[in-house]
């Protein structure tokens, strides 16, 4: 393991343990066994860190999506398995998506080029995939007639929503992954 990936490793595991903002950049670096200087140099700062791992699980989700097929079935069809597939992504990253998405705030895509990119490159790319798949849905039949960008767009901010749902502090908030397969079969079929 690089010293790169020892640091992301140990702040990683004291993000989850400590939350984002307890933990300190000198915390880190006793964790990771490095030098204040060896943590500097790969990363400007602590949010430089969370940038990091942010992009590592937004390319991961990218590069799944970029692979997802749906020639061969049909766009309701494509639409259910999608949400399959988002639902197994986000229980694989659950745990990172836990310390990551209430410290992460839209104004850090402002100050982060890469960042920006990577996040833009994701949503842009699933929006259009999810239309894609509406469009197809519409014209075999399985999809009611819908305005496919919004509906794209409204299906993004549902996975998104409950991405958010799971890093609530409440035990007793409920697995939405099965009710969001029912939820887009019963908006969208014909």
């Amino acid at each position: 393991m690089t010293k790169k990936e020892t640091i992301i490793k140990a702040a990683t595991e004291l993000f989850m343990e400590k939350g984002y903002r307890e933990t300190t950049t000198s915390d880190i670096r006793i964790r990771a066994h490095v030098a204040q200087g060896t943590l500097f140099y790969h990363f400007k700062n602590k949010e430089g860190i969370l940038l990091h791992i942010f992009e590592d699980v937004i390319s991961a989700h990218a590069k799944e999506i970029q692979n997802f097929s749906y020639e061969k079935i049909s766009g309701l069809d494509a639409l259910l398995e999608y949400t399959i597939l988002c639902n197994k992504l986000r229980k694989k990253k659950g745990r990172t998506l836990f310390f990551i998405l209430p410290n992460f705030v839209p104004s850090l895509l402002h100050h982060n080029d890469k960042t920006r990119t990577v996040f833009y490159d994701f949503f842009h790319g699933s929006v259009k995939l999810l239309e894609n798949m509406i469009n197809k849905g519409m014209e075999d039949g399985s999809i009611r007639e819908v305005d496919s960008h919004e509906a794209a767009h409204l299906i993004f901010a549902l996975f998104i929503g409950i991405n958010k749902h799971m890093t609530l502090p409440e035990e007793s908030s409920p697995d939405l992954s099965e009710i969001s397969i029912d939820f887009i079969r019963l908006a969208f079929k014909a």
